[in-house]
């Protein structure tokens, strides 16, 4: 069986075998990740998650995104529209591929936004301030298809999605990933660190990178992930709320004020209200 067979109304999956009395999916044979990993199928993932201890809400400071979605009326969806955490974020995952391109040349990045205007949104940032080529696709446009196929070939630097790439699409240079989706799910985050894991032969290529913000949801996710691979000598998620012992890890912290800005990205969401598609090089 290929793909992910799941069904929504709770009855039995054809042909499962399942374990009872959990009544869980019971496996003959798991292939997993620290197994892909040894066997040079995968490359390690390194999950950055972005967080805050200078986060203004409504004139109350919180020591972090988790404190201030917990504790405020901050919505997650706030925090992926504001042009300065989206101008950190988006500058980390620049930075790291700049880096790589000096060794593999043609990389490439990928970002999940969560809306066809938030998109776009993203696509002025990196084109107007980050000067990055980049390229948008997305479900309404009809020709989103032979984009992604065009720049799998190409040496564009950033590939801007909404609904388009999280899952069966192979792009091997994929090599940084700023995941900015609202979905909040481990199978839809898993499928997203997915398009940066694919191997090239013959290229220095063992690690993909993946960033996001340290909203609660990502952060249970990203550290399954790092249950997976208990074996494995690279450090794969870097956090800021970490143990002293953990050496390695290290805290990515910025100073943000909310509600200032979103004047203008309505604005631009306004005047885009027709958008179908927008795309780049």
């Amino acid at each position: 069986m290929t793909g992910t067979p799941w069904r929504s109304d709770q009855y039995p999956i054809t042909l499962a075998r399942y374990i009872m009395p959990e009544g869980i999916v019971g496996s003959d044979y798991t292939y997993g990740m620290m197994t892909a990993i040894r066997e040079s199928v995968c490359r390690v993932p390194e999950i950055n998650l972005i967080d805050n201890d200078q986060l203004l809400v409504d004139g109350i400071e919180y020591s972090s995104i988790k404190s201030a979605i917990q504790n405020s009326g901050l919505r997650y969806d706030s925090l992926l529209e504001n042009s300065v955490a989206l101008n950190h974020i988006l500058q980390l995952g620049v930075d790291k591929l700049a880096n790589i391109r000096k060794f593999h040349p043609t990389a490439g990045g990928l970002i999940v936004a969560k809306s066809v205007e938030h998109a776009f949104f993203i696509y002025q940032i990196l084109r107007n301030e980050l000067k990055q080529s980049a390229v948008v696709v997305n479900y309404r446009n009809t020709n989103s298809h032979i984009a992604i196929e065009e720049y799998k070939h190409s040496d564009v630097q950033w590939i801007v999605s909404v609904s388009m790439v999280s899952e069966g699409t192979d792009i091997p240079r994929l090599r940084v990933c700023v995941h900015l989706s609202n979905v909040r799910t481990e199978l839809f985050f898993r499928q997203v660190l997915g398009r940066v894991l694919r191997l090239i032969p013959n290229v220095k290529n063992n690690v993909g990178w993946l960033y996001a913000f340290s909203e609660p949801d990502i952060v249970e996710f990203s550290n399954r992930v790092q249950d997976d691979i208990p074996q494995c000598e690279h450090l794969v998620v870097r956090k800021s709320d970490v143990s002293p012992k953990n050496r390695t890890m290290t805290s990515m912290r910025f100073p943000l004020k909310l509600g200032y800005w979103r004047s203008h990205y309505e604005k631009t969401s306004q005047r885009r209200t027709d958008y179908q598609g927008y795309q780049g090089a």
